[in-house]
């Protein structure tokens, strides 16, 4: 793994993995994960896999020179850095771009926990929409439960600036 360091609560980076696929091979996925969310993984969701030569992963030889290889890697890692990673600057800057582009219950929670956590004017909103839906899910599943039921304090505290850090992290 790779990251940057910064000061903004965000984890940014690089993870390499082994492809299950080919022997030689490896993916490379560049990520930001807010570190207020209860996370004890790094989660790809917010990222994206890097692709090389049209291929969803890289290769590596150890029989021949990597050279080229690890010129496109760097060349990889600096484009992705400075087109994706560095949009996120702040919280604010994660929920405004991930707020129109949740697909599951964990992508709306770290939007409103952003949203929250960067004292966003639209967090009263957003927390009453997350609820909203939360209420609909089936909370028979514990995990769906607890969102709601954590999404229920947050707006209780929603006012209070300092709680509301404290709260998150």
């Amino acid at each position: 793994m790779l990251y940057l360091k910064s000061n903004d609560n965000l984890l940014k980076g690089f993870v390499f993995g082994r492809s299950g696929y080919e022997i030689k091979g490896f993916y490379l996925h560049v990520f930001v994960q807010p570190l207020y969310l209860l996370d004890e993984n790094i989660n790809l969701t917010f990222g994206y896999k890097i692709k090389y030569d049209s291929k969803d992963f890289w290769e590596i030889d150890d029989k021949k020179d990597n050279t080229k290889l690890f010129i496109e890697l760097e060349k990889a890692i600096n484009k992705n850095s400075n087109d994706f990673l560095k949009i996120f600057d702040s919280p604010e800057s994660f929920y405004k771009y991930y707020q129109n582009k949740c697909v599951n219950l964990r992508m709306v929670e770290a939007v409103v926990l952003s949203a929250c956590y960067s004292l966003s004017e639209e967090r009263f909103s957003l927390i009453d929409k997350y609820i909203s839906i939360l209420e609909k899910e089936d909370l028979s599943i514990n995990w769906r439960k607890t969102l709601l039921e954590q999404a229920r304090l947050l707006k209780l505290n929603i006012t209070d600036e300092k709680k509301i850090k404290k709260d998150i992290t």
